[in-house]
């Protein structure tokens, strides 16, 4: 931090995306980064990873840098999906399938230029935390099924009500495969 006269560890966060986003640009790259990059003034265009909530994504956007959202609590598909599951990590939060399905990744506080730098969203596993493929599954089946529905449906065409009776049908599919899920939703509804 001397060498480059750097007060503290903020400053020194920023010097090393900046010097990581000149080597991912001068390979014809963009440089994503997660939205801590907010707290310490963000590298000229960086694309902001907001995964603590949406405000990182927002305030992304309305500083004119793209984004993409991946919020904790509505992403985050090693975080339990039920009270007292043993299976997922971080049990003092819940993603269930609704909260999942919720999610809006564009909000409309947006302008439309603002709504075109949401580059769209990313279900996040953390896998170091299983040990198997069935874990795995657990985890993302079947909220990967919501996010799906939510990143490629219009917003006006969302129902909840409706996925959750087309779901049954890739609980089916997902038997088909073999696939380990969580059948939470299919006990509670949520």
């Amino acid at each position: 931090m001397k060498r480059y006269g750097l007060k503290d560890e903020n400053e020194l966060q920023k010097h090393f995306a900046k010097r990581i986003s000149d080597i991912v640009k001068a390979r014809g790259r963009e440089f994503i980064g997660w939205d801590e990059m907010l707290d310490d003034g963000l590298v000229e265009g960086a694309i902001v990873m907001s995964w603590r909530d949406a405000k990182g994504g927002i305030e992304a956007v309305k500083l004119g840098h793209k984004a993409i959202m991946t919020p904790m609590l509505h992403s985050y598909f090693n975080i339990a999906q039920k009270e007292k599951e043993d299976s997922l990590c971080h049990r003092q939060w819940l993603v269930p399938l609704k909260a999942v399905y919720d999610f809006e990744p564009v909000p409309d506080s947006l302008t439309v230029s603002q709504a075109a730098l949401v580059l769209g969203g990313q279900g996040c596993m953390w896998t170091e935390y299983f040990s198997n493929v069935s874990a795995l599954e657990y985890g993302i089946f079947p909220r990967l099924s919501a996010m799906a529905e939510v990143y490629w449906s219009q917003k006006s065409r969302r129902n909840w009500h409706f996925f959750a009776q087309k779901i049954l049908d890739q609980y089916k599919r997902y038997d088909l495969w073999g696939a380990n899920y969580s059948d939470h939703f299919l006990k509670t509804g949520k």
